[in-house]
């Protein structure tokens, strides 16, 4: 049995604006997830730093200089230099960090506002150009042991039937996910409905398919 169906310039650009506006989404909320690890660290752990790399440098300075009288003269200075440094800490140690968590978050939203149309438009137009290559006559034959996808290019793809994981409702349109393209995001795409084929025989063909199609989703 065969699946017969066109794809219009129409549709690969509605396509490849509905997959641009989920890839940046998602780009978007890995972006928020990562920040706010990072956030979560430096709460953590950049009083910490702040209060003992100082003094640490500091001692080392001390420890390796030249010593040119007693060891208690030597890290007398230190002692009470440290001692100043750590109430002054005591007393404005949050504020000094909360200022710096809120120059860095400054920071961090000027270089979004520069580097986030960047992404959205390479993004765009690697979706652009892949989606494009869909455009014209599509030709999947459903084979006795495996899945035959013919692209318009005239390239042809045999899915072992085993090897095909799911399906996924998208609309318009269904995806079609290997074993292998679904943990790389990769998908074939299948239209609901042919202008190249009786209605009712491209209904009975995508029943078949997916009957043979291990899992069935759909869009949120």
């Amino acid at each position: 049995m065969e699946l017969r169906f066109r794809i219009s310039a129409e549709q690969c650009q509605a396509l490849a604006d509905r997959i641009t506006a989920k890839r940046i989404a998602r780009i978007a909320a890995r972006k928020v997830a990562m920040q706010a690890r990072i956030d979560a660290f430096f709460q953590r752990f950049l009083a910490f730093m702040l209060l003992v790399f100082p003094l640490a440098g500091a001692a080392l300075v001390v420890l390796t200089m030249p010593s040119r009288g007693s060891v208690a003269g030597t890290l007398l200075p230190f002692v009470v230099v440290a001692l100043i440094y750590g109430v002054l800490w005591w007393r404005c140690g949050a504020a000094v960090v909360r200022f710096i968590l809120r120059i860095a978050q400054w920071l961090r939203a000027r270089l979004d506002r520069v580097t986030d149309p960047f992404v959205a438009n390479i993004t765009r137009r690697s979706v652009r150009r892949s989606v494009a290559r869909l455009e014209g006559l599509h030709r999947w034959a459903l084979l006795p042991a495996a899945l035959s996808v013919q692209v318009p290019s005239g390239k042809t793809a045999v899915i072992p039937w085993q090897k095909v994981a799911r399906l996924h409702d998208l609309g318009d349109f269904y995806q079609l996910f290997t074993r292998t393209s679904s943990r790389l995001g990769l998908a074939y795409y299948l239209a609901k409905s042919s202008t190249e084929m009786d209605t009712q025989a491209y209904g009975d063909a995508l029943r078949q398919l997916g009957e043979r199609v291990p899992e069935q989703t759909a869009a949120a």
